[in-house]
């Protein structure tokens, strides 16, 4: 049965051919849809298969955990919507602050965010490190589901009061 339909096709595909050829056409073209592109992650995390690092952790990672625990902070991040009511959302953030921006390079590819600076009314960094005057300092922060990813991935790195913190905040945030 299918035979019979594909050379039933096949015939009124050739004599269509014939005619276009006949009115000076030339020979048919025939729609192909183009393949769609896959979508590549923004960050790969490399991979690593050491008995001595079993979950694959990159130095980026580890950096990044330790400046979590050393300069960083996890907070409750809240932002107002008002329409008709005023809505008021909660989401947990992850930060870090500092003088030295070198040291934030690291954990800005693995919170895939931009450092920017924060202006003080006084001097909180050294003037070569904060220009000008060293009035500021260099943070980066992630909230919502980013920071939950973050946090997921980074976890067995933290230690237990950090642990309890993002679960106080992840309370409150509700």
């Amino acid at each position: 049965m299918r035979a019979a339909r594909n050379s039933s096709l096949e015939r009124r595909l050739r004599r269509i051919a014939e005619a276009g050829r006949e009115l000076g056409l030339g020979e048919p073209t025939y729609y192909v849809p183009k393949p769609k592109a896959e979508k590549k992650p923004r960050y790969q995390r490399p991979r690593s298969h050491s008995s001595h690092n079993p979950d694959g952790f990159t130095t980026e990672e580890a950096q990044t955990a330790t400046l979590i625990l050393t300069e960083g902070y996890i907070t409750c991040r809240t932002s107002k919507r008002v329409t008709n009511k005023t809505h008021i959302y909660r989401y947990p953030r992850i930060g870090i602050s500092m003088c030295d921006r070198e040291a934030l390079l690291p954990a800005e590819k693995v919170l895939r965010t931009s450092i920017h600076g924060q202006k003080t009314k006084q001097k909180s960094c050294p003037i070569e490190l904060y220009p000008p005057e060293g009035k500021g300092t260099w943070r980066l922060e992630v909230s919502g589901k980013k920071a939950q990813e973050i946090y997921n991935r980074l976890e067995p790195l933290l230690t237990t009061v950090a642990k309890t913190k993002w679960k106080k905040v992840k309370q409150a945030c509700k």
